[in-house]
């Protein structure tokens, strides 16, 4: 295979199929002459950056860019994730959240079509010129989020009754509480744009991946699990990558679009029909950043680690500044504290010390765009538009009135 050829992969290619790729333990005449297997190819292609893989799907029209063995997780301008969002690219099979695959694509359903959708900045609507940049959705978008999870809550409250496996699923109590928790934060919390996006864009992703958590063990688990027959691919759901044969046996069985990546020098008798270029994130997805900085929340393999960590940052991202902290969340032992202070070791600390040299003012919502109110963060304030630094000087004062210059340099500079 060192001077394999891409046009190699179709020297088996037979539109009749064989029998050999038959399932004896169901006797659908369908499914039986269906011309693919599961390690066959409706399509397939070369992997774009390490040509010693090739990729295969029996029951997708396209083959999407694999994810690479490490991402840089951040949000785009859209407030999604690009091609390392779970709801907008495939990613690799997860055997801990398998249901992850089944996200369901954009519906032309109206009643469901807004989980999909993207609000425009006319759409959020500020609270007054007394709250600089602050404001939340217009009520036409709340009612049409809170319409579409009404909708997925009683299909759910319906399956549970009806579906021992779906009612003690683990994941079901935690997507339906953070789902109607983050809901109710969506209508009555009001934050910054970049902060409504934010808790929008978690809103929609619980409620793609309760559809998909519902779907897979009503659906799609029967399939896999061999209770229930073989069914035709649904394209209408993500999709995954998968690179080992059981994975890519159980998917197809579901009728679970799946991209099989494997060696080149493996391939012998599998049956390709077609071949096809890759498609780019860039041509269906916004690959552009914020006009302003997007914290990387997640810089690692392309695992379960870089689900979590989205689902960490979106759930956790509204906090208001902790009046706890003072530089010091982990305290020093009273040996560290007699090598600083010998003199007054005996009498114990004075509580009337303070230390302010890296302590951030209490300023509305603790946000990255509000770091910059933060004392330690005034030089690259000092660097940005002329006035800039004038009008945030007072922040320095402990009075938090001052903090109305920090929310209209703040508006123009990260809540765009």
């Amino acid at each position: 295979m060192s001077h394999f050829n891409v046009k190699d992969l179709l020297r088996n290619r037979n539109p009749a199929g064989r029998l050999r790729h038959q399932l004896f333990f169901h006797s659908s005449a369908n499914y039986a002459l269906a011309p693919l297997g599961a390690f066959d190819g409706r399509i397939a292609a070369l992997h774009p950056t390490l040509p010693q893989l090739y990729i295969t799907t029996p029951n997708a029209d396209i083959i999407p860019l694999p994810p690479g063995p490490k991402c840089n997780v951040y949000a785009r301008f859209d407030g999604r994730y690009s091609h390392d969002d779970h709801t907008q690219w495939p990613q690799r099979f997860s055997q801990k959240f398998p249901h992850l695959a089944c996200i369901p694509k954009s519906s032309t359903s109206a009643e469901n079509s807004i989980m999909w959708e993207s609000p425009e900045r006319h759409d959020f609507i500020k609270l007054g010129e007394d709250v600089i940049g602050m404001g939340k959705w217009s009520g036409e978008w709340i009612l049409g989020m809170e319409k579409g999870c009404r909708w997925l809550m009683e299909r759910v409250a319906q399956l549970s009754a009806d579906n021992k496996a779906f009612s003690t699923h683990p994941l079901l109590p935690s997507l339906s509480s953070e789902l109607e928790r983050s809901l109710i934060r969506l209508r009555a919390v009001a934050t910054t744009y970049r902060g409504a996006m934010v808790s929008l864009r978690l809103v929609q992703r619980l409620w793609l991946e309760l559809h998909a958590l519902m779907d897979y063990v009503h659906l799609y688990l029967p399939c896999i699990e061999g209770t229930a027959p073989p069914v035709k691919p649904n394209r209408k759901i993500v999709g995954c990558f998968v690179h080992d044969p059981n994975s890519a046996q159980r998917l197809f069985a579901a009728g679970i679009p799946y991209w099989l990546i494997r060696e080149v020098r493996t391939f012998h008798s599998e049956n390709i029909l077609s071949l096809d270029s890759v498609m780019q994130p860039g041509d269906v997805l916004v690959l552009d950043d914020y006009s302003s900085y997007a914290p990387r929340i997640y810089q690692g393999d392309s695992n379960d680690n870089r689900y979590l960590a989205i689902h960490r940052h979106t759930t956790r991202y509204l906090r208001y500044a902790d009046p706890f902290a003072g530089g010091n969340p982990k305290g020093i032992s009273p040996f560290e504290f007699d090598l600083a202070h010998p003199s007054t070791s005996n009498a114990g600390p004075s509580r009337n010390v303070r230390h302010h040299s890296n302590t951030t003012e209490p300023c509305m919502f603790d946000t990255p765009c509000y770091k910059w109110v933060s004392s330690n963060h005034l030089s690259k304030i000092a660097s940005g538009p002329v006035g800039a630094l004038e009008d945030v000087t007072n922040l320095r004062s402990s009075a938090i009135s001052t903090c109305r210059p920090a929310w209209m340099f703040g508006e123009e500079h990260c809540a765009t």
